[in-house]
């Protein structure tokens, strides 16, 4: 019964279904009826009439009730992401895909975002979910305009190198992405300026893609020097090309990370507590619930 109990919804939280628990309420249950077959024929007939009346009815309400409840929600994934250059947003929903259906259903903006055409599905990394996709209310994480919310200056040290000053509004985390491109890998990363130590990512298995950049304090301005080169068609391997007519490019994008959904600063998702059915309940997707960006190219 503990096992059972604490299973919870388990099933919806981006876990799979754990077959020990079933098979621990099996045997649990066969040995409990076990010791009862040497007299199985003494007892009545109403006994077994009882069991198989308790059995069709239990069978009758699962397949009835709603699996959810408000003390026992339905859980989606939400996440919003800005294009702090053009102001263009994005928010998704993930989660198993009926449920979900029903929770966009009742969202006002779903309905109204004809530039993207609705609401846009699309498969999710996690086994069995998906993903929801539609234009929604822009968030208001500060009174300053939405292009000052972060500040990236980016300047090139070197034909393979540069120097990012990375810092966000109202937050303690921010993140560099990198484009994949098919030749330019990127070789070493130095967070801290001159005083920082290098990390080789360049020997990883596989190609950095992104990293977090962590404060205790707020308005932190990140100092991070990037070093990339053009890699060789042998796999894993890294050389540099001086007679080519060009040096690689990087490019990517920089963002920061917002939790605060206080006082409005996230529409969105005050949007969604106010229409989502009572059944249901919304949790942070990314470890934030908006991500503001801006491109970048060296």
């Amino acid at each position: 019964m503990h096992l059972w109990v604490s299973k919870g919804s388990s099933d919806c939280d981006r876990f799979q279904p754990v077959p020990t628990v079933y098979i621990l309420v099996s045997i649990t249950t066969l040995l409990i009826i076990l010791p009862l077959a040497p007299y199985a024929h003494r007892l009545p007939w109403t006994f077994y009439i009882g069991l198989l009346s308790i059995g069709v009815l239990s069978i009758t309400y699962c397949l009835i009730s709603s699996p959810f409840s408000a003390k026992a929600p339905f859980k989606a994934w939400f996440f919003q992401t800005v294009d702090l250059d053009n102001g263009n947003n994005t928010v998704r929903l993930q989660g198993l895909p009926g449920p979900l259906s029903l929770i966009v259903n009742e969202v006002p903006s779903t309905t109204k975002a004809p530039s993207t055409g609705g609401v846009q599905w699309t498969a999710s990394s996690i086994p069995r979910f998906k993903t929801a996709e539609w234009e929604g209310l822009s968030p208001k994480i500060s009174d300053a305009p939405m292009k000052e919310w972060l500040s990236v200056n980016v300047s090139s040290v070197g034909a393979e190198s540069a120097r990012f000053h990375l810092s966000g509004v109202n937050t303690k985390e921010c993140k560099l992405h990198f484009d994949k491109h098919g030749s330019t890998k990127v070789k070493r990363v130095r967070v801290g300026g001159d005083h920082g130590k290098w990390v080789n990512v360049g020997e990883w298995d596989h190609p950095l893609e992104s990293f977090a950049l962590w404060s205790r304090d707020w308005g932190k301005t990140w100092v991070v020097d990037i070093e990339w080169v053009q890699s060789s068609p042998k796999k894993g391997s890294f050389t540099l090309q001086p007679n080519s007519k060009r040096a690689p490019s990087l490019s990517g994008r920089a963002s920061c990370l917002w939790a605060d959904r206080t006082a409005g600063k996230i529409p969105a998702i005050d949007e969604l507590y106010i229409f989502m059915p009572t059944w249901s309940t919304l949790s942070a997707g990314r470890g934030g619930l908006v991500e503001g960006y801006k491109e970048f190219k060296v």
